[in-house]
């Protein structure tokens, strides 16, 4: 699905799918661009986001209020985001995150597969955003290192972190260690695969209407 459009076209893709595909590497399909056949991973010419709004229905209340809630703070406060750490994933997670508005984005620092837990506590609790790495793996460096500004004592903030522009700051993200991993190919070493990044992104007040296509 596309979704919103800028003056040079569809700036964002959106894919509406099951729990069981959130980890695809839909950023990763290469797209024709430029001369002689060459192309372009997806995520690196649109923001690439994965929805799953199927899974919110015994959570619906929890989902929009948190989305409200970050919106109307502009998408930052110091309690906006969570770096869920590999720990923390338990059975009761999921109704943890539920029982407030905050967070409104999880960023998982686990080395565990995304549908170990994490995922279903995301889900369970009605919170919107979550950042992860593909098929899991210790994150080096931390989402936090790769996606937050620095604060006054010179670390990664979370409270800095606008969580509305992430869309644009994975990109960024997705970009930059693009142009890292050709660099370290050229240098015959191994890329660091800092691209890897899944981003849930599932607005409650932005859900298109299904139709059939038969």
């Amino acid at each position: 699905m596309a979704g919103p459009r800028t003056r040079g076209g569809v700036d964002r893709i959106e894919f509406h799918v099951p729990y069981e595909l959130l980890d695809t590497d839909f950023d990763q399909w290469p797209v024709p661009r430029g001369p002689a056949g060459r192309h372009r991973a997806l995520g690196l010419l649109h923001q690439v986001v994965v929805r799953c709004p199927q899974e919110r229905l015994d959570t619906r209340a929890e989902w929009r209020t948190s989305w409200r809630w970050l919106c109307t703070r502009g998408g930052r406060h110091p309690e906006a985001v969570r770096v869920v750490q590999e720990a923390e994933v338990t059975d009761a997670l999921g109704m943890e995150l539920a029982e407030r508005p905050a967070p409104a984005c999880v960023l998982a620092h686990t080395t565990a597969a995304p549908h170990a837990g994490l995922l279903e506590a995301v889900l369970e609790g009605g919170v919107p955003v979550a950042v992860w790495r593909r098929g899991g793996g210790a994150p080096a460096p931390p989402l936090l290192d790769l996606l937050a500004p620095a604060g006054p004592d010179g670390r990664p903030d979370p409270g800095a972190l606008d969580v509305l522009a992430l869309p644009a700051r994975v990109r960024e993200v997705r970009r930059a260690a693009a142009g890292a991993a050709a660099g370290a190919q050229r240098a015959a070493q191994q890329p660091a695969g800092e691209d890897q990044l899944v981003l849930l992104w599932d607005d409650p007040d932005d859900i298109p209407g299904f139709r059939s296509l038969a």
